[in-house]
């Protein structure tokens, strides 16, 4: 995108670089989770756009977080990702009825989201969302 010539301030740290990586690979993850751990009647094509919309929204938010340099987006993705977690376990404890695979799956989309959280949580991510482009 030409940042590089731009200068150093404008640089994307390693840590919204990872937050970014991850927080796309984590999208096939929660698809596989979501359908593992489903248990509703739902029609496939009903569900198919249900994901799609879902998909096309995070993807959104993932690039305002880290092309578009939107600290507001980059709060609620905090927001979300903290308050969907809290709110889970309070409603649903641990729950471990989806199958071996279902559960990794299941979980490992909270992780990953945690972690994505965290990494925009870094001070390296939040001087470069706070730094005014030109």
């Amino acid at each position: 995108m030409g940042e590089a010539g731009r200068g150093e301030e404008l640089l994307m740290p390693v840590t919204v670089r990872i937050f970014e990586v991850l927080a796309y690979l984590s999208l096939p993850v929660a698809v596989v989770s979501d359908y593992l751990t489903r248990r509703s009647s739902m029609r496939p094509l009903r569900l198919a756009i249900i994901w799609g919309i879902s998909i096309a929204v995070c993807c959104l938010f993932i690039w305002l977080i880290a092309r578009g340099r939107k600290n507001w987006a980059r709060w609620l993705f905090v927001f979300l990702t903290f308050a969907g977690t809290i709110s889970t376990i309070w409603t649903k404890g641990f729950d471990l009825h989806h199958g071996v695979t279902g559960n990794i799956a299941y979980y490992l989309s909270y992780l990953v989201s945690i972690i994505c959280a965290g990494l925009l949580l870094m001070p390296t991510s939040a001087t470069w969302f706070r730094k005014l482009q030109p």
